[in-house]
């Protein structure tokens, strides 16, 4: 099935409120514990989430690891709203907010980040090489990197048939942008093909599943 690209950019109020309620939580859940896995008993102090969305994925973050600071860079001012509250109550005070599209990096700080978050952004670029040079560009050696996304199925009743398993007791119009995500969405070969576009990004590994995939590694040298 051929790669149906969607809007990089949620910027309506309504559309990011209705993606904030959503249930994500169990997927959260198995982000944290693919984190904890793949990089094992590793506290890190500075973080970059890279399109953080309304910030779901960033608060437990700021949960797990209490001594980090972290910079959240989204390009929608609804969804840095709304990341904002989430974070109110926990990890605000070690928080920044950018506004910023991710592959303009002269807006966003460049720091010594020892983990690089990237959750479920990469299937919203048209050109994903745009990612993967943001990634490298803010990143130094050594940086941790953690990128997670959807799978894009071998067929569109296959997508239909994930989204009823994993988003079947959500909205109407969730369910839509979850079908509209899985059709946009790469396959493992395409995004080892990008990585090997990139030296510095060849070690990075790429596994996963029906549905989600995990690129991650660290940057051993910079281009």
């Amino acid at each position: 099935m051929e790669r149906i690209p969607e809007k990089e950019i949620m910027e309506e109020e309504t559309a990011a409120k209705a993606f904030a309620l959503a249930d994500f939580s169990r997927l959260y859940a198995m982000y944290l514990e693919q984190l904890d896995k793949l990089f094992p008993k590793q506290e890190f102090y500075r973080i970059l989430d890279l399109g953080c969305g309304p910030g779901s994925f960033a608060l437990e973050l700021a949960k797990r690891f209490r001594q980090a600071k972290l910079t959240l860079v989204d390009a929608s001012e609804a969804m840095l709203h709304l990341a904002r509250q989430r974070l109110e109550g926990d990890g605000m005070h070690r928080t920044r907010f950018i506004k910023s599209r991710i592959q303009d990096t002269a807006h966003i700080p460049k720091e010594k980040y020892d983990l690089l978050v990237v959750c479920n952004t990469l299937h919203h670029f048209k050109e994903p090489a745009d990612l993967w040079r943001a990634v490298l560009e803010l990143s130094k050696k050594d940086t941790a990197v953690l990128v997670m996304d959807t799978v894009r199925p071998d067929d569109r009743q296959a997508a239909e048939a994930i989204v009823e398993r994993i988003s079947g007791q959500e909205s109407g119009a969730m369910k839509k942008d979850h079908l509209a995500s899985l059709l946009a969405s790469f396959t493992e070969q395409e995004v080892k093909e990008q990585l090997a576009a990139f030296d510095s990004l060849c070690d990075l590994q790429v596994t996963g599943s029906e549905s989600h995939m995990f690129i991650y590694g660290y940057i051993r040298y910079m281009e």
